[in-house]
């Protein structure tokens, strides 16, 4: 059952990103070529990355991929990075 909630965490992050990158896309395409756009657009591009972030964090924590953390721990001497 937590392999199931995993690769759905991993499932919705995915989703969310490629929604993100499509609405943006038909955004621009909208303003730039057809001279309007859509009013929601930003808001919900806006909620979605939050709700990215949120569930990117849960990622992170698992995979223990946290890249500040990471970075900051490997300038450490060898003995002290434990």
């Amino acid at each position: 059952m937590l392999r199931f909630y995993n690769r759905l965490e991993e499932l919705l992050i995915a989703a969310l990103f490629a929604g993100m990158t499509l609405l943006t896309f038909i955004q621009v395409v909208l303003r730039y070529v057809f001279g309007t756009g859509l009013l929601w657009a930003l808001e919900a591009t806006i909620y979605m990355f939050a709700w990215m972030v949120l569930l990117g964090i849960s990622y992170g924590v698992r995979e223990r991929a946290h890249i500040g953390v990471d970075a900051a721990v490997r300038l450490l001497p060898m003995r002290w990075q434990r």
